[in-house]
């Protein structure tokens, strides 16, 4: 890869001033980059290769790989952040996330129709909204056991998602966070919470079963905002204590 396909200031990689990639050898990003700049490879869905991100890489701009649809990249543990949008639209199947990212911004992954399965490392402190919106083969996805929150819209029309472990830690789950999530069947959530917000779970047809690891009372006195399950048929909150049904949690 010829270094004058790369437009750099400093330490920044601004733009991916090249061609389409059509091979088996990856795209290098040069070494010495820290930052890769917004935008800059924006809308290049003629890169058929993976592309490389070099070691010392700490922040990937918003929007840096939108819409790169065949595309698939390897990602260095010296990434700090990954701002919004980064990967929107891209139709990679899988994606390593290294132990090091401490920041997942707004619907980062949104779009990734082919997502079937992800991993966010324990270092993981903050996902954004909407990160998995539209991840629509999404079916395993683990999350960082650090967060607090999950956003509003996080895992909006995932459908195929069955089984969902929320770590213990989080206190709030956001509006509409699963709602259209129609194949999820069992959820795990642990005495942290605080508050479940509107449409949280809404329309998901599937939900059986609420793992609630606290107590019925625990439970009952989660703030639970109106029409937190609207349109969830059938389930049961099994608590350490009992079992609670849908008319009366």
């Amino acid at each position: 890869m010829d270094k004058n396909d790369f437009e750099i200031n400093g330490d920044k990689l601004i733009k991916y001033c090249g061609r389409g990639v059509n091979c088996s050898d990856p795209l290098c990003i040069p070494d010495g980059i820290r930052v890769i700049g917004k935008d800059s490879f924006s809308g290049m869905n003629s890169l058929k290769t993976c592309i490389r991100i070099p070691v010392g890489v700490e922040i990937i701009e918003e929007g840096a790989f939108f819409n790169c649809w065949d595309a698939n990249f390897w990602l260095p543990d010296t990434i700090i952040k990954i701002g919004s949008n980064a990967f929107h639209t891209c139709g990679f199947s899988s994606i390593y996330l290294p132990d090091g990212i401490q920041e997942i911004g707004d619907r980062v992954f949104s779009g990734c129709s082919k997502l079937g399965e992800i991993f966010l490392p324990d270092t993981v402190l903050r996902i954004g909204t909407s990160i998995f919106s539209g991840c629509c083969k999404l079916k395993k996805v683990a999350l960082s056991r650090n967060i607090k929150q999950i956003p509003e819209t996080c895992f909006l029309g995932c459908c195929m998602i069955e089984n969902l472990f929320i770590p213990n830690g989080v206190i709030s789950i956001d509006n509409s966070a699963f709602m259209e999530c129609r194949g999820l069947i069992n959820i795990q959530i642990f005495n942290s919470i605080e508050r479940i917000k509107k449409h949280a779970f809404y329309n998901c047809k599937s939900l059986t079963n609420i793992i609630f690891k606290g107590t019925k009372e625990q439970w009952k006195a989660i703030e639970k905002e109106n029409a937190w399950d609207a349109g969830a048929d059938s389930y049961t909150v099994y608590c350490i204590d009992g079992n609670i049904p849908k008319q009366n949690a």
